[in-house]
């Protein structure tokens, strides 16, 4: 029987996850949990040879690509993921820097006496103010989670047959896990982006599995 996995991410994002895993002829199915909120951000603290710190690509959705593109010619963006480099490849922002984690990013900022600019959500994973100095942080995104209704996903994934769950965020996993509860997670396979993310699903360590580095190529590799 076929193997089926289920993206929950925003439709926007899902519709990328879908394209990227039918490359490697993964099939899967989409049941979007939330849409992510832009928030026109300040950027007035913005100066020059700033350093702008990107953890979520949803923090370049309140402006178009051509603003980015002409912002990243003066400012270069510090990222955590392979798989966000892929996506400003695709949208053609050249002047980056990758970090496999957060650890590795506190310690470049850290190490640094630079001026950083931080893109954030209004929930955050990690707290670089605490960290950091020179540090200035402004609001651009929110993620708004829909109601979800467990008898309507639980018909949904017997329907579409779906054998595997992908989950690229703490947030969002943690919010799956909520809305089905544990019971209901026995008999899938969970692959995550992270061991961070897939620390959500600790009761489920046969069935867990994730990528050392938080590397998108690898996941996949993985989910073969």
């Amino acid at each position: 029987m076929a193997r089926v996995f289920l993206i929950t991410r925003d439709q926007e994002s899902s519709l990328i996850t879908q394209e990227q895993i039918k490359a490697s002829n993964l099939s899967s199915v989409i049941y979007p949990l939330f849409k992510v909120r832009p928030i026109e951000a300040d950027l007035r603290g913005l100066k020059a040879g700033s350093e702008i710190i990107i953890t979520s690509k949803n923090a370049l959705t309140f402006k178009d690509l051509d603003f980015w593109r002409k912002l990243n010619k003066q400012h270069k963006f510090l990222i955590i993921g392979n798989n966000f480099s892929s996506y400003l490849e695709l949208s053609l922002i050249h002047n980056y820097q990758i970090f496999q984690n957060s650890s590795v990013l506190y310690d470049y900022l850290e190490l640094n006496d630079k001026q950083y600019f931080y893109l954030r959500g209004e929930v955050i994973s990690f707290d670089i103010s605490s960290r950091v100095k020179n540090l200035i942080e402004t609001i651009c995104y929110g993620i708004d989670y829909f109601y979800i209704d467990r008898a309507n996903i639980k018909s949904f994934i017997q329907k579409e047959s779906v054998s595997d769950l992908i989950f690229l965020s703490k947030e969002n996993a943690q919010n799956f896990l909520h809305i089905m509860g544990k019971d209901e997670l026995q008999n899938y396979n969970i692959y995550c982006l992270s061991k961070r993310i897939a620390e959500v699903f600790s009761d489920f360590q046969s069935k867990l599995f994730y990528p050392e580095s938080s590397n998108f190529a690898e996941l996949v590799k993985l989910m073969k």
